[in-house]
């Protein structure tokens, strides 16, 4: 994230430009690089534009997979705050369906501002259920009751992953870190977009630590039993417990109805406005002065219906979350966040380059981190595609 938001600004100052997202980054990048080192005269133009549909192809595959993941979780989370409190049994397709509507509502919001409340909102549910989760866990490793006890407690209870596991394992990590895509776009709605490297620096600090604590102690809990989402291993036969639980998952399912509406935002933004050029929206508009703003919103509102009907459907279709997760984050995350930005840098530096002891280290840095995302993209797209094609053969 540093890098892209670094290279970004050092591009803008080169090119003479305001403003930048990541697919216009990429693009100048390419340019300023060809153009230093005298290359490809005639063909700087198509690798400009290829480079930024390259890129917008990462970034929409990686956002709608984010908007799959999240109706997963949605529905699942509701199913079992059902089960749990009312008893009620409800297919996971069905659960899912309950919400599309809601969430189509919900996607006309426009401005990038107007979702920011839902943000605040959603971070304080994230903080009551993190605590819940806690609170069961520690549950977990001081009780004496056998069919709860924490998993490190009981002998073979905690294994240690084999390498056949490391490719999922990347993708669940590239997943995880999934802010990417929007950290352009929120930059450039910044007041002041010269400390967005430092908010992203302490921000991800944050979040690292976080992850890092959330996760060991959620498999120290539940070794190889825990699931896809830790909120799902939340479980209690008495009462009290029972209601915190499911409040917890319901504030978590509200968290991610928040995050599918922050991560649409981004695809929205660059897909719309080329769209509505190409339907050619102005020649209506030109035709019906008085309906302008009714011929606009009834296509806007149908175009973004019709892709939260795509990714709820693929979020049906797809058998598992955790093998959901693994494929976006292996594919599409890796190549945004491992390959791409020292990329990015490499092409921005390199014309600029000073002298071997200052240039090397970087490189040596840049290389290492864009070898461990090929490698990553390769075998974690790989096996996630071999466990989704084993399940439905195992399935019919």
């Amino acid at each position: 994230m540093i890098l892209l938001l670094q290279s970004s600004r050092t591009l803008c100052k080169l090119r003479g430009k305001e403003s930048l997202d990541y697919a216009q980054t990429t693009g100048e990048a390419v340019t300023y690089f060809l153009e230093e080192q005298n290359l490809l005269r005639n063909k700087r133009l198509f690798l400009k534009k290829a480079s930024g549909v390259l890129i917008n192809f990462f970034l929409i595959t990686t956002q709608f997979g984010f908007c799959c993941v999240y109706f997963v979780f949605i529905g699942i989370s509701f199913q079992q705050v059902l089960e749990d409190v009312y008893g009620v049994s409800l297919r996971k397709e069905v659960a899912i369906a309950i919400f599309v509507p809601l969430v189509i509502v919900a996607t006309w919001i426009r401005n990038l501002d107007e979702l920011a409340p839902l943000s605040t909102i959603a971070n304080i549910c994230i903080a009551f259920s993190l605590l819940v989760i806690v609170y069961d866990e520690m549950e977990r490793f001081l009780t004496d009751r056998e069919d709860i006890k924490a998993a490190v407690r009981v002998p073979g209870g905690v294994k240690l992953a084999t390498y056949q596991t490391l490719p999922l394992f990347f993708g669940g990590v590239a997943f995880a870190f999934e802010g990417i895509g929007v950290v352009l776009p929120l930059e450039n709605k910044m007041r002041r977009p010269e400390h967005a490297v430092s908010v992203v620096t302490v921000g991800m600090t944050m979040v690292v630590l976080l992850y890092m604590f959330f996760g060991v102690l959620g498999y120290l809990a539940f070794g190889a039993k825990i699931e896809a989402s830790i909120t799902f291993n939340l479980s209690s036969d008495n009462s009290v417990e029972k209601i915190f639980f499911s409040l917890a998952k319901l504030y978590y399912a509200y968290a991610i109805f928040a995050g599918y509406l922050l991560q649409f935002y981004v695809p929205m933004d660059f897909l719309e406005v080329p769209l509505y050029s190409r339907l050619r929206l102005h020649h209506l508009e030109y035709r019906f002065p008085h309906r302008r703003n009714w011929v606009f919103s009834t296509f806007q509102i149908l175009f973004r219906l019709t892709v939260v009907l795509i990714t709820a459907g693929i979020a049906v279709s797809l058998p598992d979350l955790e093998d959901l997760i693994s494929l976006v984050g292996a594919f599409s995350c890796s190549a945004l966040a491992f390959i791409i930005p020292p990329c990015l840098e490499m092409l921005t530096v390199f014309p600029q380059r000073k002298s071997r002891r200052w240039w090397l280290p970087l490189f040596v840095k840049d290389i290492a981190i864009t070898v461990t995302g090929i490698v990553g993209f390769l075998f974690g797209t790989y096996s996630t595609l071999v466990n989704i094609v084993e399940y439905f053969r195992k399935n019919g």
